[in-house]
Formats: C-alpha cells, structure tokens, sequence
C-alpha cells in the first residue's frame, strides 16, 4: 500500500510534520505485516500556492501530468505497480492538491485509489473525483476557519495529527473491503515499491 500525502502550507520535509509521519506510523501499526509507505508531494507548499486553490505544479505531480509531460505520481503507480492500493491523502493546502489532481486523472487510473483522506480541507463538502464517496474521508474541526473557506490559521487547524488513528482505522476498512488498486486493496508483504516518508 503507498500513501500519496501532499503536506500543507509552510511545512517542511518532503511529507511535513502535523500529519504525514503521525499519519504512515498510525497505518503501519494496523496493517498486520503489510508493507506500507508514503511518497510525498515535492511543491512549494506557499501562500501563494493556497490562495490560488492549490499549487497548480503540484497538483500536477500528484496525479495528473507534470509541466514536462511525465506521469504524475498515481498515473506512475498504478501504470508500474497496479497491485499495489493506492492512498491519496492531504493536509490543508495538501487537500486542495488532492482534490485538484483527481480532477486531472483518468478513470483507469482511479480506479486504483483504495481511499482519499483530507485534513483541514479548504475545500471541505466537495466530493473527489472518480472516488465513491464512501471511500472518502474529510476530517474538519470545528472552527478551523480553512474547512470554512476562509484564510485564518487557528489553532483547530494545526493540531489534525490527533485524528490519524481515525484516518489510518479508515483506510485499513477500505483496503479490506478489497476496493481500488485492481480490486485488490492491499498488496502481499515485500511487494511494496515506493519510498517510505521522509
């Protein structure tokens, strides 16, 4: 299984730091053996970015096609690996570039997406593209002014690294009921072919 998690706005790392790492740990713990890793998303991760709706650059890495016409991230995995259950998955600005990215990608494509995860999502009451909204999840607290459209940073924003238990229980339902990646779900353990988190 690989996690595709887009971090969000000013975070550092490749996966950042409020969700990703707590994120692929809470997972991990649940998946019985199963190889489990997380690619994150290599954008700015600026202002500018979220006001615009999403990084347009990143969004296209997720899963669409990149400014040179190379397979985004999804479109790579499941082209080269199509057993292998595909998680998209991101934080604030990060959602934005998860709900972006799966309205560039193709059916084929989608169809190995086992289940979508957002925190803090801007764009919060919005289904995902190509994804059953029943292998969708949104985790919103309340008062986090970003799930209501707005632009204020407070501090029910900053603290979704609390509901990753949430998240990962989720997403292990989802690659049981053997949706996404082929119908398979989940994939046999040493079969894993991305980079863990970073």
């Amino acid at each position: 299984m690989t996690i595709v998690f887009a971090r969000g706005t000013t975070e550092r790392g490749n996966v950042g730091t409020v969700v990703g790492p707590p994120l692929l740990d809470a997972v991990k713990q649940l998946s019985n053996g199963l190889d489990v890793n997380m690619q994150g998303v290599d954008y700015p991760a600026d202002v500018r970015g979220f006001m615009q709706g999403g990084d347009p650059q990143g969004s296209a890495r997720m899963m669409g096609k990149t400014p040179k016409n190379r397979a985004g991230i999804i479109k790579a995995l499941a082209a080269d690996c199509p057993n292998t259950g595909i998680i998209i998955s991101g934080y604030s600005q990060g959602a934005q570039l998860m709900h972006n990215a799966a309205d560039q990608l193709d059916p084929a494509s989608a169809s190995h997406i086992t289940a979508a995860v957002a925190f803090g999502d801007p764009l919060n009451g919005q289904g995902v593209t190509g994804v059953d909204t029943s292998r969708v999840l949104v985790i919103c607290h309340d008062r986090d002014n970003i799930c209501e459209g707005g632009a204020q940073i407070r501090q029910a924003h900053l603290t979704y690294g609390q509901d990753v238990g949430k998240a990962a229980s989720f997403i292990m339902q989802a690659a049981a009921a053997g949706q996404g990646a082929g119908q398979g779900g989940v994939e046999a353990p040493g079969a894993g072919a991305a980079a863990g988190a970073n």
